[in-house]
């Protein structure tokens, strides 16, 4: 199961550097700019069914492949992943993951993600974009544009682990 999840979010990683580059608004011109991160997406509705070790893990190996490849410095999405992920699954701990609950995480998780990133860019000195702009024209339709994604990604999901519980067997409970 673990490989597949892996196989998974790295699928999503190639999907949000490669295709989703062409299809975004600022590849028309605009001036909104969506930044896709599906695999923060994938890794949040991974944490509202497994457990702290896997999402921070994951958060953190896929963080910093994402630092590797596209970062200006190692560690930065590493960290905020890692975070972000097990906060995802500190809500999992008190909440059951109903579709709403999944769609409402992954929207304020995204906003800390974001969140953070600017902020880590701003006092490395890595952008010099204010911070209003910043969230009228990057943040709020990123966060849009990955909540509205995320929602297959939680069917796919529940659906694999409603399916695997399926398959064990449990004893004594």
């Amino acid at each position: 199961m673990r490989v597949f999840v892996v196989c998974f979010l790295f699928f999503l990683f190639l999907i949000q550097g490669s295709v989703l580059q062409w299809l975004l608004p600022q590849a028309w011109g605009t001036s909104f700019v969506v930044i896709p991160q599906l695999v923060l997406s994938g890794i949040v509705m991974l944490s509202l069914y497994g457990d702290e070790q896997m999402a921070v893990l994951f958060g953190f190996g896929f963080g910093l492949l994402h630092d590797i490849v596209y970062g200006p410095a190692w560690g930065i999405s590493a960290f905020s992943t890692a975070l972000t992920a097990y906060a995802a699954v500190l809500v999992s701990r008190h909440f059951p993951p109903y579709p709403w609950i999944a769609g409402l995480t992954n929207m304020v998780v995204q906003w800390i993600h974001l969140f953070i990133i600017y902020g880590w860019f701003r006092l490395f000195d890595f952008t010099q974009m204010p911070f209003f702009p910043a969230i009228s024209y990057h943040i709020i339709p990123s966060v849009l544009f990955n909540v509205v994604c995320g929602f297959p990604i939680y069917f796919l999901i529940s659906r694999i682990y409603r399916k695997n519980e399926q398959n064990t067997i449990q004893l004594f409970g």
